[in-house]
């Protein structure tokens, strides 16, 4: 009985050492982020870039525009123009955003993102992911949301140097597409596990949205995902614990791919939008290396043209004729409701902005009514907060033990 009651309060205690480490919610999110603000309209070889034909603005101008705002319950709009008329301009190019996180992913990391609406359409490629730096793929990639046009279900993939696989010998609710996760296998279609018909686009609207969690521990990586009906209780709480989460809808083990080799920390990077830049097909057999090195907007010929013409065909003869037109644009924004990240590290991570320590308790902004009961104990600068000790949470399991021993 002993044995068992141990076995209990070790689980329980190691289970406390996850704590909130930042929230993004509320008027607090808008500078949470680094605002990536350039103007891409084509490939730019030089520099190695594939890029939409988007604007991405900083934030002053994307709050002067109402490209960003908090909704009347409390929730974080982030959208694509869609008011401005670019027909009459030969060279317009749409504004959005692209943000990228002060504070970075690292093992022993919990993500949370529930959001009611992601965007999509013909000519919109949303994604939430993650990217370990300028050396891609030394520090890896990983996708969280992304998917492009009228497509209906999310992916989920890691991009990396050669060596991490991910694996068939794991339960996962999602389907595994591809196995190896190297960027250059199959022009960097990485190890990818796709998801339900709720999981992207007008089905994941109009099921209310859902939560996306992302946690890396020494098991691997785990990704879920939760229809809005389906989101567990716990899951907006202080204290939420994957261990009863059940069977992940993606699964990268350490035992397939060691991610303490393959992964650095990350930057946390929310696109809204990314609009499609459409290639002729004969640059096709020309992109593998260029597409290697693409970093941050993740569009990559081979993949736009396909995907357009696979569910937009109808709307436009090429994804370019749609950019003009603002009613295209309607569905193009996210809604948050909030981004939360745990840790069990016992280290604290400081502001990437050079800020002071984050074991200042004082809270600088102001949570939305859509955040988690955990916003009361958090920082919300983006700033990390102090970690208890596992020390001190198993002293106190020990302590019970003895209890119940003497009892």
């Amino acid at each position: 009985m002993y044995v068992t009651l141990l076995a209990i309060l070790f689980a329980s205690a190691f289970a406390q050492e996850m704590h909130l480490a930042a929230n993004y919610s509320g008027d607090a999110f808008f500078d949470l982020w680094n605002y990536k603000s350039f103007e891409g309209t084509g490939i730019q070889l030089l520099t190695v870039y594939l890029i939409g034909v988007v604007n991405f603005t900083d934030q002053v101008f994307a709050r002067e525009q109402n490209l960003l705002f908090v909704n009347s319950v409390g929730n974080i709009i982030m959208k694509t123009d869609n008011f401005t008329d670019g027909s009459s301009n030969s060279s317009f190019v749409r504004n959005s955003l692209q943000l990228l996180s002060k504070d970075p992913i690292t093992p022993g990391t919990l993500m949370i993102m529930d959001a009611v609406h992601m965007p999509f359409g013909c000519a919109v490629w949303p994604a939430f992911w993650m990217n370990g730096g300028p050396n891609w793929p030394q520090l890896g990639e990983i996708d969280i949301v992304e998917n492009i046009n009228l497509a209906t279900n999310n992916a989920y993939n890691l991009h990396t140097t050669q060596g991490c696989k991910a694996s068939t010998q794991v339960q996962i609710t999602g389907d595994l597409i591809s196995t190896d996760c190297f960027n250059v296998t199959n022009h960097d279609q990485g190890c990818k596990v796709t998801d339900s018909d709720l999981s992207y686009g007008s089905g994941f609207a109009n099921n209310g949205g859902g939560a996306f969690a992302f946690l890396w521990n020494d098991d691997g990586m785990k990704i879920w995902f939760f229809p809005r009906p389906t989101i567990p209780a716990d899951l907006p709480s202080a204290n939420p614990n994957p261990d009863t989460w059940g069977t992940p809808t993606a699964f990268y083990p350490s035992s397939t791919c060691d991610t303490t080799k393959f992964f650095g920390p990350q930057t946390l990077i929310l696109v809204e939008s990314t609009v499609i830049f459409s290639l002729p097909t004969s640059w096709l057999t020309t992109l593998p290396e260029i597409c290697s090195y693409v970093q941050e907007i993740n569009v990559c010929g081979n993949f736009a043209v396909e995907k357009f013409n696979d569910t937009c065909s109808s709307v436009a003869a090429q994804c370019t004729d749609v950019v003009p037109n603002p009613a295209a644009f309607d569905e193009a924004y996210f809604e948050i409701r909030y981004i939360t990240t745990f840790s069990n590290s016992t280290i604290l991570k400081a502001n990437t902005t050079g800020g002071s320590s984050s074991s200042d308790p004082s809270p600088s902004g102001t949570a939305g009514s859509q955040t988690p009961s955990a916003q009361a104990n958090s920082k919300s600068n983006g700033h990390s907060l102090s970690i208890l000790g596992p020390l001190s949470v198993l002293s106190g399991a020990v302590a019970l033990l003895f209890a119940f021993a003497s009892y």
